[in-house]
C-alpha cells in the first residue's frame, strides 16, 4: 500500500488536504506498517495508480453505453460503435499523451527545482 504525503503547493501554503495528510505522514504511525510513504501524487507509478485509471476508462465506456441507451432514436448498433469507438480513441489519445507529458515535465526536465509532481502537470 502506497500513501501520498507531504506535498506542498507551488506557493508555499497548503490547504485543508495536504495539512491532514502532513499532520498523519509525520505523525510516524505508519512506521514498522508496511505502508511507503512517496512524496507527491503519482499518476502511472504504482498499481494503485494503474487501479484508478482502470476505473477512469472503464467509467468512460461506461457513460457512452448510458448514452446509447437514453438517445431517442436509437441509431444503428454499428453507427453507434463507430461514433462510440472515435470518441474512445481520442479521448485515450489525450490522456496517454497528458500523462506522457506529465511524466517527461516531472522526471527529465527535474520539477524538483519547480517543487511540482506529475498531478500538477497533469
Amino acid at each position: 500500500m502506497k500513501l501520498h504525503g507531504s506535498v506542498t503547493s507551488l506557493e508555499g501554503g497548503s490547504n485543508f488536504a495536504t495539512q491532514t495528510v502532513n499532520t498523519i505522514v509525520q505523525s510516524g504511525i505508519f512506521e514498522g506498517t508496511g505502508v511507503n510513504v512517496l512524496k507527491g501524487c503519482t499518476l502511472v507509478e504504482s498499481s494503485f495508480d494503474i487501479f484508478i485509471q482502470g476505473i477512469l476508462g472503464l467509467l468512460a465506456f461506461t457513460t457512452l453505453f448510458a448514452k446509447r441507451y437514453m438517445e431517442s432514436p436509437r441509431r444503428p448498433f454499428v453507427v453507434w460503435g463507430f461514433d462510440a469507438s472515435k470518441q474512445a480513441v481520442a479521448g485515450m489519445t489525450v490522456h496517454i499523451l497528458n500523462i506522457g507529458i506529465a511524466e517527461y515535465l516531472t522526471h527529465a526536465v527535474g520539477a524538483a527545482a519547480l517543487k511540482s509532481d506529475e498531478c500538477d502537470f497533469y
